[in-house]
């Protein structure tokens, strides 16, 4: 596939989002993650998508494994307290609020006129109803390990949440890596059938968040390597 640029990416993985597609895109669908290794954190700028509602461009820019929304208009944020002498803040969340928060600060001397003399973003946070989901078991139905051509289908099971809970499936291959093979849906069952290349030694991760949940997972597991032979 030919390198794309990350607002290509982004506007197409928003659109993508809005005409509805199904999650259970395969990682070598090009409705895929533009971010997949994880190590560098690359955020987007709101103003390239103002025209973007702010709940489906954050659903979007989430899907896509970016980390940040820069450059957010003050229309964005709503101030919870103005300025005083009191240096922490308090807040009760209810069920209305379930979703992604985050916390601004800003900070300046006695009698400034200015706006703000410096200010620090806290990370985004997740409100969720009742517990976190936490997966209890990734289970194959064939035993492992499985020559090539035999269809395994791996089932995971997990608790907690907000229903219906949202799983996604990655795949270690020893040619290339970790890479997203079903993005979230409501599915807890990942099928595979690996080919003659798929030959040698892998593993499967399995995520899960609540129902409207952005956060990247709220539980992983892990399988033990396996192996896929001729």
């Amino acid at each position: 596939m030919d390198p794309i640029t990350r607002r290509e990416a982004l506007t197409a993985g928003t659109a993508a989002f809005l005409a509805g597609m199904p999650n259970g895109a395969t990682a070598a669908q090009p409705a895929g993650r533009a971010v997949t290794k994880g190590r560098l954190k690359q955020s987007v700028s709101r103003w390239c998508y103002a025209k973007i509602p702010m709940p489906e461009f954050c659903k979007a820019v989430a899907a896509m494994g970016l980390t940040a929304i820069d450059l957010l208009d003050e229309a964005d944020w709503a101030m919870v307290r103005d300025y005083s002498a009191v240096a922490s803040y308090s807040w009760t969340p209810t069920t209305a609020d379930v979703g992604t928060h985050a916390v601004h600060v800003r900070a300046r001397s006695a009698n400034s006129p200015q706006a703000y003399d410096s200010y620090l973003d806290g990370a985004p946070f997740e409100v969720v109803v009742g517990n976190r989901a936490a997966l209890q078991s990734l289970v194959a139905d064939h035993a492992l390990p499985a020559a090539a051509g035999t269809t395994i289908q791996w089932t995971a099971v997990a608790t907690g949440g907000t229903q219906p809970l949202q799983f996604q499936f990655w795949r270690y291959d020893a040619s290339g890596g970790w890479r997203m093979v079903q993005d979230y849906s409501a599915a807890a069952v990942y099928s595979w059938t690996p080919g003659a290349s798929d030959v040698g030694t892998h593993a499967l991760q399995v995520r899960v968040r609540s129902a409207g949940s952005l956060v990247p997972y709220e539980s992983t597991l892990d399988s033990a390597g396996f192996s896929i032979t001729p």
